[in-house]
């Protein structure tokens, strides 16, 4: 394989990683944007439900902008201190268990003084926190701001349009330089036939009137 074949094969490599990696992105976003598209709302797939903290209430043990990965079928085991999500009204809250009841808890803010707690019916719980990712929060805060739209999309897609730019350039010139080579071997043939000596066959002449026998001189 010639080097020139081998930079091609290696740039080819390095432009499909390049568009896995932009499609990898673009999907993340997008599952971002699904899963987080409102405020106060939980969303649920496969059983767990995906929560981003907005307020402040129950730092500093879960700070502003935590994601929150919450499973329903752990709500049986829910217990005090158990931090978990449940319904008030049109808004999903996160928040501790301080007491379980027969058919509610009592839950307070981890922010407010020991003696503000609410009752919150077993009913309008939603899920039981089973994990937070606070790094996870903080890259989608990035992702999701100005800067992090310029980084995470706009550059990628614009090394992948310089890449293909690129590429069609070296193919154009290819098929200059090919178009080039026919032409060269184009006038080399006309050149050959014009130089070639023309070769002439003539036949040869007989006489219709055979030849006299010698006659034998007698000694």
């Amino acid at each position: 394989m010639s080097r020139t074949n081998k930079k091609f094969s290696a740039f080819s490599v390095a432009e499909i990683i390049l568009i896995i990696l932009f499609i990898a992105v673009i999907a993340a976003m997008i599952f971002i944007g699904v899963v987080f598209h409102k405020d106060n709302t939980a969303t649920s797939i496969f059983g767990y439900c995906f929560y981003r903290t907005k307020a402040v209430n129950m730092e500093t043990s879960i700070p502003q902008g935590t994601i929150i990965v919450a499973k329903e079928s752990e709500n049986d085991s829910i217990e005090a201190g158990s931090v978990i999500l449940c319904k008030i009204g049109e808004y999903t809250v996160l928040t501790r268990v301080t007491e379980v009841q027969d058919d509610a808890y009592i839950v307070k803010f981890d922010v407010a003084p020991d003696n503000e707690t609410f009752r919150v019916e077993k009913s309008a719980v939603i899920a039981k926190a089973v994990w937070q990712l606070e790094a996870f929060g903080k890259f989608i805060d990035f992702a999701t701001s100005t800067v992090g739209i310029i980084i995470v999309l706009i550059i990628p897609l614009t090394i992948i349009i310089a890449v293909q730019v690129v590429r069609i350039n070296r193919l154009k010139a290819l098929e200059r330089e090919a178009s080039s080579l026919d032409d060269i071997d184009d006038v080399i043939n006309s050149r050959r036939k014009e130089e070639a000596p023309a070769v002439t066959f003539t036949k040869p002449k007989l006489s219709d009137e055979a030849p006299e026998p010698r006659r034998l001189r007698s000694l």
